[in-house]
């Protein structure tokens, strides 16, 4: 998670790293900005094991992290988190066409489905 390129994958990340995300995104981006989960607008509850979502939500925390100190950052520092980072990772995320979109899809419907992993012209057998 630590990596200047995001790995798209848990296995390095440290254990500390992990578990605070773990805590942050239900604790206070579920509760504040994840609302009303629909086939428009999906969410899903087991977002670590979606590979792309992991990676976007850390990023989204390590600038939660530096810009919500207002003292250290400025006035308008949670703004600038709220525009230039959260918004654009939920509208990532929560797309129809995101990585959630065979996921929860409403209050009531709870499914979770990873999307299909892209074949690599040598993984074939032509």
């Amino acid at each position: 998670l630590d990596s200047p390129t995001f790995p798209r994958h848990m296995a390095g990340a440290v254990a500390g790293a992990k578990a605070k995300l773990a805590t942050w995104v239900p604790g206070y981006l579920e509760r504040t900005w994840v609302y009303e989960p629909s086939s428009r607008r999906p969410w899903c509850v087991r977002w670590q094991e979606h590979p792309d979502a992991v990676s976007m939500l850390h990023a989204t925390y390590r600038a939660y992290q530096e810009l919500i100190d207002t003292e250290q950052a400025g006035l308008a520092s949670p703004s600038t988190w709220i525009h230039h980072h959260l918004l654009p990772a939920l509208n990532y995320l929560r797309n129809p066409d995101g990585p959630f979109t065979r996921c929860i899809r409403s209050p009531g419907q709870h499914e979770h489905h990873l999307p299909d992993s892209v074949r690599h012209s040598e993984d074939s057998d032509a």
